[in-house]
């Protein structure tokens, strides 16, 4: 973290001890005191699922952040193989309220579950209309979504 530091690395820690040494030192701390172990002598299992849902946290934030999610739903799945393309269809279904024989056309048509989601719930078939959109909305489906509505 020093060495960190010294070449200008913003800095940060999840600890699970009050004031530790690494607390003090970097930029940014989190402190999640969980207390002590309920099994004497196993000193890790409970901190470190503490620090564990920290990160679920912070990721899921992210994402949410980033676009990557609408609603409750992952819709930046890369569909590399037979069971995650099912799933790219299954985003699609419960995003749109749509059937599977939908989600399926358009999910072949598109290759990509936003401009699937796009396509159905605002009703357009061209591909580089819907790349627009999504260009223009940083890639984020929620901020698609919105500012077209807008912009009718």
């Amino acid at each position: 973290v020093e060495y960190a530091k010294s070449i200008g690395c913003y800095t940060a820690c999840i600890v699970t001890s009050s004031n530790s040494i690494l607390s003090r030192i970097v930029d940014c701390k989190i402190e999640a005191i969980c207390g002590s172990e309920i099994i004497t002598g196993s000193t890790r299992m409970k901190s470190g699922t503490c620090q564990k849902l920290i990160c679920n946290m912070i990721t899921t934030t992210m994402f949410i952040k980033l676009g990557k999610v609408y609603s409750n739903l992952m819709v930046d799945v890369m569909p590399t193989n037979e069971k995650l393309i099912e799933r790219s269809k299954k985003i699609i279904m419960d995003a749109c309220g749509c059937s599977y024989e939908t989600s399926s056309d358009k999910f072949n048509k598109f290759k990509n579950i936003k401009k699937s989601i796009l396509s159905i719930l605002l009703n357009i078939e061209d591909d580089r209309i819907l790349s627009k959109i999504l260009s223009d909305n940083n890639d984020n489906l929620r901020e698609a979504i919105s500012s077209y509505d807008k912009t009718r």
